[in-house]
């Protein structure tokens, strides 16, 4: 809302007293954006660059892979990524990035590292625009613990190792995720995966991972939010 105001200057009496008339510009955050996106990488300088460079080399077939681009395996196939940092204060993506990575063929995914190490969020297969209008953001804001930790574990018995993780917001993602976490877990340990919701307390079935050596679990799901992890007996 633009909003014209007078303020009065009050001085001295041996002083002048000036009245300046000015126009303020109040801007409102939208209710539906809690994330603070300052440090998202939209704002990366780099983002655009890295954009750029993409677009070349899938325009050109005889063009190599940026320095920066790393093969993983991801899904069961050798896949060509290109990395961006996420902040983890904020860790959103603006829908504008979003559409400009869904509209760049497949052959090159993506890979988002948060950067408390938390989490990695890899994206292989490309991505589709979301169609929901009012998501104006993908939050990616990963903590080692669940909000919903205490709730997601009072049944589990003492014998059975566990361990909680947050990855965004309670959401459908338009595109499956290959989620990595850190997690207490030992090396070669089978893990089974589930998603909670807070809205009817319950867990839903995601699927199995082996965690590695460093304790890292990997999933894919299209869900995300709060995951809770048990060890396979």
């Amino acid at each position: 809302n633009n909003k014209t105001s007078v303020i009065t200057f009050t001085m001295p009496e041996n002083a002048v007293t000036l009245t300046a008339n000015f126009t303020v510009v109040v801007i409102v955050p939208d209710k539906d954006v809690p994330l603070d996106d300052t440090n998202n990488i939209v704002n990366d300088s780099n983002t655009d660059e890295k954009m750029e460079e993409l677009e070349e080399i899938l325009n050109d077939e005889e063009a190599k892979l940026p320095k920066d681009a790393v093969i993983e395996t991801v899904n069961g196939e050798d896949t060509a990524l290109i990395e961006f940092d996420l902040y983890n204060g904020s860790a959103a993506i603006n829908r504008e990035t979003m559409d400009k990575l869904a509209n760049m063929s497949s052959d090159i995914g993506f890979r988002l590292n948060v950067d408390n190490g938390t989490a990695i969020i890899r994206f292989a297969g490309g991505f589709e625009p979301d169609s929901r209008k009012r998501a104006l953001y993908y939050n990616f804001k990963s903590k080692d613990t669940a909000d919903d930790h205490d709730e997601m574990t009072r049944k589990i018995k003492d014998d059975v190792l566990f361990d909680t993780v947050q990855v965004g917001g309670h959401t459908k993602m338009p595109v499956l995720m290959d989620i990595q976490v850190k997690t207490v877990f030992k090396k070669d340990m089978i893990v089974d995966v589930y998603r909670y919701n807070p809205e009817t307390g319950k867990t839903e079935y995601i699927g199995e991972g082996v965690a590695d050596k460093k304790g890292n679990v990997r999933f894919t799901t299209n869900l995300a939010g709060q995951y809770l992890l048990l060890e396979k007996k």
